[in-house]
């Protein structure tokens, strides 16, 4: 591990069970099977959020006047809007 945060945090005992028994297994440090544990898990939570398209067969066609949109848009982004 580079480096890190110390947290005291409170697990059920079944999963610290599980989490020694899995660092036995691989020789490796509780700290580190919980770190993968926990990237695994957010990794998991990112990925259901994520939105997925399908594969379209066709064309699609984008309008070349967005330039004067944009330039638009970033003047009203500027002016000062008074409470």
């Amino acid at each position: 591990m580079l480096g890190g945060v110390q947290l005291t945090v409170t697990i059920r005992d079944d999963l610290y069970q599980q989490i020694q028994r899995r660092a036995c297994e691989e020789r490796r440090p509780v700290a580190d099977v919980v770190n993968d544990v926990v990237e695994a898990g957010i990794a998991s939570y990112t990925r259901r959020w994520q939105r997925t398209l399908g594969a379209f067969q066709g064309q699609i066609t984008v309008s070349n006047d967005f330039d004067n949109e944009l330039a638009d848009f970033g003047d009203a982004t500027a002016e000062q809007v008074s409470p």
